[in-house]
């Protein structure tokens, strides 16, 4: 490896770095995602930004545009491969031979060397502290303290679940070289203070017998603070514990549950506090945190429950519930959901809707009538709508997913009916026949199928044919069959109908020769939108089924039938009557399956009209100006 660097970091050099970069990026075979001719750009530029606003430039900044400008899951390769420009490395290193190593043996022998050789620096360090006379000493007094007849300081240094969360253990006794109760109560008083926030009520009553009481009693947490002055016996903690309760009642909350542990209050004041504590409460969020801290319902929680709906949200007021029903057992979730449904026209409907209702669903009478209201409601809003139509379709196309996650099949049920009534909606409220049936297809394919009288309704009120109301109601082989017969030639017309009817690919063979025969130009073109094997003639019908024979073997001729080239030239023509971005998948899914002379065609098409997908996108995302795009900035 060169000690010099190869490049120096000058703006002239920022052009042959991103080529060379990028160069050996691409030949990388391990890259996720080759660098484009945009990150080639993007480098030079971003170098130069630096260079403009700081006035120079240095390797890191050349080694950070590499970087910056790679696909994430690629920027450690692309940070070795540009270490390799500036520092003068090798283009192809021969690599030496390859030892298979079992590479998880290798790491756990070098994790258990690495961990020995840990514990033995630790030990060296605390050789260097410890004083041998101090660990006698210490030693000694620790078996003095286990002998005490009073073995309250001993069983106070004991308190924790665990070793760690001890004030002192035996050995750190020892290791200090502590040789008093002073001496250990002045240490462990002083461990026990760094916990202020977060003391249990064993914590404040160790407290007492560590003399440092008075400390907890000025603890910044309020709840510690008055738990201690109870302990202590101070004369103003039931005013002081007033005035908590109502500035923060889940403070308050926490306070009373210590003092009710350390059994510090007569009942008449534990009474008096929890009562004047329940007063405070204001909603369902504060009894949800006083259930959590006392283990139990304030005797007001029917107040709350009631005035839950107009408050909070559903979802948030489950939360509640939840909590309560976590920390007592008691589930009110049933009288909350009937609050939210009486309430409903009082104001609880606007914080209700039917996400909520999907991810709170519950087997009872109030849920259902809150799916029904909360549909209703949504239908009488789609009339304020300026497109009434497309706002039920993209509710429909929101809620339906939600069935898959309901509990139970009674309420799948309801909500299939629910989403029933916004498709039956969105059909009845179609302003025209084309949006009508593009209404139908797109509910069709959410899986609600609107009801037959609906559609018959909104065809007659469009002044629509029986034929064109039974194509809605029935999508089928024959009836499209009868209208490429009868000259149909309306593309957004037929391949809707094919669409939705789950054609065969036989069937879609037929359809194609069919409309070959009649020089129904959009009919095969919406054919070719299904299946482009269909629409030429050629063999390998199917989105599935690879190319197999070549272009123009067929069986035979087919009188009526016009020759390969004006039916491919038919086909072509009305591939262009569909969307751009279903051309490109078209494209995507037979490249390989179809003969040089027709790839090239379909390419053709694809490339032109992926070229005015891409400067639509790029007008709307950068606008556009006299002398072309405006440019993105790069600092």
């Amino acid at each position: 490896m060169a000690t010099q660097p190869k490049i120096a970091p000058l703006p002239s050099n920022a052009p042959e770095f991103a080529h060379e970069f990028s160069t050996r990026m691409r030949n990388r075979k391990d890259v996720t995602k080759k660098p484009s001719v945009r990150q080639t750009q993007s480098i030079p530029m971003l170098l130069s930004a630096r260079y403009f606003r700081n006035g120079k430039l240095t390797l890191d900044d050349f080694l950070d545009a590499a970087v910056y400008t790679t696909f994430p899951p690629d920027q450690k390769i692309a940070r070795e491969i540009a270490e390799d420009i500036l520092l003068g490395r090798e283009k192809d290193k021969k690599k030496p031979v390859e030892v298979k190593v079992d590479e998880s043996v290798t790491k756990i022998k070098t994790d258990k060397l690495q961990e020995v050789m840990d514990q033995i620096k630790r030990e060296q360090e605390l050789a260097k502290v410890i004083k041998k006379d101090k660990v006698e000493a210490g030693y000694e007094y620790l078996l003095e303290l286990r002998k005490q007849k009073d073995k309250s300081l001993y069983e106070a240094l004991q308190y924790g679940p665990k070793t760690e969360d001890r004030y002192l253990s035996d050995g750190e006794i020892v290791l200090r070289g502590i040789t008093s109760d002073e001496e250990l109560k002045k240490t462990a008083s002083q461990e026990l203070m760094d916990k202020f926030g977060t003391l249990g009520s064993q914590d404040i009553q160790n407290s007492q017998v560590l003399d440092c009481l008075d400390q907890v009693c000025e603890s910044p947490n309020a709840a510690e603070q008055i738990a201690a002055k109870s302990l202590r016996g101070d004369k103003d903690v039931h005013q002081q514990f007033s005035k908590l309760s109502e500035r923060d009642t889940s403070t308050a909350a926490r306070a009373l549950r210590h003092m009710e542990e350390m059994g510090t209050l007569t009942p008449d004041e534990q009474q008096a506090m929890d009562q004047k504590l329940q007063d405070d409460l204001d909603d369902l969020s504060e009894a949800a945190d006083y259930a959590k801290e006392l283990g139990r319902v304030p005797d007001n929680i029917d107040k709350h429950i009631k005035d839950a709906p107009q408050k909070f949200s559903l979802s948030d007021a489950d939360e509640f519930a939840k909590k309560i029903k976590e920390s007592t057992g008691t589930d009110i979730m049933d009288d909350l959901m009937e609050q939210y449904d009486e309430q409903y026209d009082q104001g609880a409907g606007k914080n209700v809707d039917m996400r909520q209702l999907a991810e709170n669903a519950r087997q009872s009478k109030s849920w259902k009538s809150l799916v029904e209201k909360e549909t209703k409601s949504m239908l009488e809003s789609a009339d304020s709508r300026s497109s009434p139509s497309d706002f039920l379709r993209s509710s429909l196309a929101q809620n339906q997913p939600h069935m898959e996650n309901l509990p139970n099949q009674d309420a799948k049920k309801q909500w299939d009916k629910a989403m029933k009534q916004l498709a039956d909606g969105a059909v009845e409220r179609s302003p025209t026949k084309m949006h009508l049936r593009q209404t139908v297809k797109h509910a069709s394919r959410l899986g609600q199928v609107p009801s037959e009288q609906a559609i018959r309704e909104a065809g007659a009120r469009l002044g629509m044919t029986e034929e064109e109301i039974l194509e809605l109601i029935n999508p089928s082989f024959e009836v499209i069959k009868k209208l490429i017969e009868a000259g149909v030639n309306d593309f957004d017309r037929l391949h809707n109908l094919m669409s939705s009817a789950g054609l065969s690919p036989q069937q879609l063979r037929q359809l194609g020769d069919l409309a070959a025969q009649k020089g129904n130009q959009g009919a095969l073109g919406a054919v070719a939108h299904e299946d482009l094997h269909a629409a030429l003639g050629t063999a390998g019908s199917g989105m599935n089924q690879r190319y197999g024979r070549g272009y123009a073997q067929q069986s035979g001729p087919v009188p009526g039938m016009p020759t390969e080239k004006d039916r491919v030239d038919m086909a072509f023509g009305g591939l262009l009557g569909g969307t751009a971005t279903n051309i490109i998948k078209i494209w995507y899914t037979y490249r390989d399956q179809l003969p040089p002379e027709l790839k090239q065609r379909l390419l053709e098409i694809a490339k032109r009209l992926l070229m005015d997908l891409g400067m639509r996108y790029a007008r709307q995302t950068m606008g556009s100006s006299m002398l072309g795009g405006i440019q993105e900035s790069t600092t």
